[in-house]
């Protein structure tokens, strides 16, 4: 709305491009899986190990397959936004890559609903969701002025400054602690910000053929992730338990913690 207001409907569909192309889709992974995982951390509150247990099993594995493609499309915005929308949308690459840092955040951060119902704290995840709305919109005032990309990177940067009081707050109660986040999440977010940092600079030497350097900046992501997250003891242990769960049930709970 502000940005219509004060910039017109040129910027809006800018912005609400690179929206819809980035931020939307990642709202989509973690959604059908509350359906899932809500039910069962819910049904194992009182028992504090199983309930940390669960949602240490699945949150690494979010992160293993939303992260390095957030950061390969973010690093490769100027080619990824012509090649799907068409080059009359060009404008909207610097716009989707200030989103996309807010993106290597939001696999990690919106899962923290599931643990706000799951213990029945609804009047925390209320004042979370206060605090969000607020700090928000302040950030996109701060960013206004500068037209969508201000606002992009403004939104970009509250993500960050918010995430560690988040997961302070979800800590302070339950038996997840923010320790418990930071060990697991660690070795993926990590990776996957060196992964964009990487694409980046390896930009330049990709084929000029846009579908294959998309495919090859894609791999290069991925490939750089794993890397840095075999380097951690929980790095390790998600990618084991990934490896366990591809060929026969996907993102699902173990039986023995959805039970």
């Amino acid at each position: 709305m502000l940005i219509g207001k004060y910039w017109g409907e040129a910027q809006l569909g800018l912005y609400d491009r690179a929206y819809k192309l980035l931020l939307f889709p990642l709202s989509q992974i973690t959604n059908p899986l509350s359906k899932v995982m809500v039910p069962a951390l819910s049904r194992l509150k009182d028992e504090p190990d199983r309930y940390r247990s669960a949602y240490l099993r699945v949150m690494p594995l979010i992160l293993l397959v939303a992260l390095p493609g957030v950061a390969f499309a973010t690093a490769m915005s100027d080619t990824l936004i012509p090649f799907v929308l068409g080059p009359q949308w060009r404008e909207s690459a610097n716009i989707f890559l200030a989103l996309g840092f807010a993106g290597l955040l939001q696999p990690l951060n919106n899962p923290a609903g599931w643990l706000f119902v799951s213990q029945g704290r609804s009047g925390d995840f209320m004042r979370w969701g206060i605090i969000t709305a607020v700090t928000s919109v302040l950030a996109f005032a701060i960013g206004l002025p500068y037209g969508a990309l201000g606002v992009a990177v403004a939104y970009a940067v509250s993500e960050y400054l918010r995430t560690p009081f988040l997961w302070l707050y979800v800590g302070k109660a339950g038996p997840l602690r923010a320790s418990h986040v930071l060990h697991a999440a660690a070795p993926f977010v990590l990776g996957a910000h060196l992964a964009l940092a990487l694409v980046w600079v390896a930009k330049p030497m990709l084929p000029a053929q846009p579908i294959i350097a998309l495919v090859g900046g894609a791999v290069l992501s991925y490939v750089v992730t794993i890397i840095v997250a075999l380097a951690f003891g929980a790095g390790r242990e998600a990618l084991r338990e990934a490896l366990r769960l591809i060929p026969a049930r996907g993102f699902s709970p173990a039986p023995s913690e959805a039970k």
